[in-house]
């Protein structure tokens, strides 16, 4: 947008607030009463509803302020923390969107239990680690592979298995979120240092669901913990799904 787009923009969005603002101070009760600048009713509605959306001012049918008790004004706080916490990312049409890509290497260095100056997963006792039988009875430590976002603290096997849980929820119930979630990253499959596709809880036919035509992982069927001796070090083994797997360390 050019500087002068931008200027005009601002002037008529700071008119449309100046205008919406003197609808508002006409409410009955009022010492001195301004006229609406508007010929008819509808447009002065609009105005009104153009102030409520921007300023965040609960207006009722004709545009007068309502005084909200604390009660509800605390109530509207956490209902808003609420949808903040659950927002799902969406892709925009702003620009491309680049999925990267974690290889089944990759991955392994994720499933290590222990790893030094990586905080726990933020799953808690729910973490997806408890799923998978034998020791250590722990959860693995926050994925910070590919695509990791700096605020969530998920180890990889939560990830896996909250987008698994979102697309099984489309096919079963036609539940669906916001179009395209996107996901925070991509898995090869069917070739040397990637997955069985039989494996994954996305595929590229979930695209209605997560964008990108992509496959992901899914739950940790068939996985085990195991102990390197050359690390010294317990870890999740997802042999199982590997693709061409010959079952050696990593």
């Amino acid at each position: 947008m050019s500087p002068v787009d931008a200027d005009s923009l601002a002037s008529t969005i700071a008119a449309n607030l100046a205008i919406s603002f003197d609808i508002l101070t006409t409410a009955a009760g009022k010492t001195k009463r301004k006229r609406a600048p508007f010929d008819n009713e509808t447009t002065a509605v609009a105005y009104s509803e153009l102030f409520r959306s921007v300023m965040g001012q609960p207006t009722d049918c004709i545009g007068r302020p309502i005084t909200l008790c604390r009660q509800e004004v605390r109530s509207f706080e956490e209902t808003n923390k609420i949808v903040e916490a659950v927002a799902i990312p969406t892709v925009t049409t702003t620009g491309p969107v680049a999925v990267a890509v974690a290889t089944v290497e990759d991955d392994n260095r994720e499933l290590v239990f222990g790893r030094e100056e990586v905080p726990l997963c933020s799953s808690g006792q729910d973490c997806i680690a408890f799923m998978v039988e034998g020791p250590p009875n722990e959860r693995l430590n926050a994925y910070r592979g590919p695509g990791h976002d700096p605020e969530c603290d998920e180890c990889l096997l939560c990830i896996r298995h909250e987008i698994g849980m979102l697309v099984q929820m489309y096919r079963v119930n036609g539940s669906k979120p916001p179009f395209g979630v996107l996901p925070v990253f991509s898995n090869p499959v069917d070739i040397p240092g990637g997955y069985r596709s039989s494996f994954c809880a996305v595929t590229p036919d979930d695209i209605a669901v997560v964008s990108g035509g992509v496959f992901i992982m899914g739950s940790p069927i068939g996985f085990r913990k195991a102990y390197n001796p050359y690390t010294k070090k317990w870890y999740i083994d997802q042999g199982a799904a590997v693709y061409c797997n010959n079952n050696f360390f990593f």
